[in-house]
């Protein structure tokens, strides 16, 4: 695990690493983004293929989200690595074929020709790449595949700090936002029975009645413009996403992502019913300006892990 103070990981980075070998020089090239899932892709050799359940375990280990590709390449020592099989009865055949060729065109074949042309046939030799002692490998093989990973993470770690500021600036002032809404509502049930009463007035004067009528408007407004469990909600659920954007991370396997999704597609839903219930523009403006910032949060947040 790479210690850091990073609140975050994103799942954009990259990482590589190479590493000589008695077998030769191995390189691997580690990419990844973002995923809603762990998604492993690992392009390595036929001769490496034996290795890849265990080349999946040391990601696994280290990564909890995204895609993730891993490009092996094993440049080997040309001694004892790679053994030649010949393939004796497609020579046979290719020989027999020959033969009949020059026997009905009556020509000679001398056998340099024969040669020749047995060694341009594709096909004639097979090779197998040889592993001597699988278990050396494999330790010289998770020892470039952990250093890449260990490049590969500290990007993931140095980008979600990035954006852990980014994101934090954003709910600090959605927070000033939505105190601006509370502070507008209770205004506007003030504003609309004043309102009334001057109506009232200007057409019923005399009437002993008048305040109880505007008294009971008043209150259906109020009940139907009123968004304090909103606001509250609203409020519970920035404090819980800034809670997570300044605690660093815990382990390499701690994701943050899913949480803080879930937290802002909530923050829209309540965004949306309050931008229902006000009804002066001011208030509406700035519902607006609530959604288009929280939009711009989900499509970040889609990036940490």
């Amino acid at each position: 695990m790479l210690k850091s103070k990073s609140p975050l990981r994103s799942m954009t980075a990259f990482g590589r690493a190479s590493h000589v070998s008695p077998f030769g020089a191995l390189k691997i090239e580690i990419q990844s983004v973002n995923r809603k899932h762990l998604e492993i892709n690992i392009f390595a050799p036929r001769s490496c293929a034996c290795f890849e359940i265990a080349m999946r375990k040391w990601i696994e280990e280290r990564v909890g989200r995204g895609q993730i590709s891993a490009s092996l390449s094993w440049y080997m020592q040309p001694s004892g690595m790679v053994r030649a099989f010949p393939n004796k009865g497609l020579a046979q055949e290719i020989k027999k074929a020959w033969e009949e060729i020059a026997h009905s065109l009556g020509l000679p074949l001398a056998e340099n020709t024969l040669f020749t042309l047995l060694s341009q046939q594709e096909g004639m030799i097979s090779y197998q790449e040889e592993i001597s002692d699988e278990a050396s490998f494999k330790e010289h093989l998770e020892k470039v595949v952990k250093e890449a990973l260990d490049q590969c993470i500290g990007m993931r770690l140095v980008e979600g700090e990035a954006l852990a500021k980014d994101l934090l600036k954003r709910v600090s002032s959605l927070g000033k936002e939505i105190e601006k809404i509370a502070e507008r509502a209770g205004e506007s049930t003030e504003k609309y029975r004043k309102k009334l009463e001057e109506r009232v007035k200007a057409f019923f004067t005399g009437c002993g009645d008048n305040e109880e009528k505007v008294l009971r408007e008043v209150a259906l407004f109020a009940d139907k413009v009123d968004i304090t469990e909103e606001v509250v909600r609203f409020r519970s659920h920035l404090g819980q996403l800034e809670l997570l954007l300044k605690t660093p991370l815990k382990g390499d396997l701690e994701a943050k992502g899913k949480t803080m999704e879930f937290l802002t597609q909530e923050l829209l839903r309540e965004s949306h019913t309050m931008s229902v219930k006000v009804s002066d523009l001011e208030s509406t403006q700035t519902m607006i300006l609530i959604k288009s910032d929280l939009e711009k949060l989900r499509e970040q947040i889609q990036n940490i892990e």
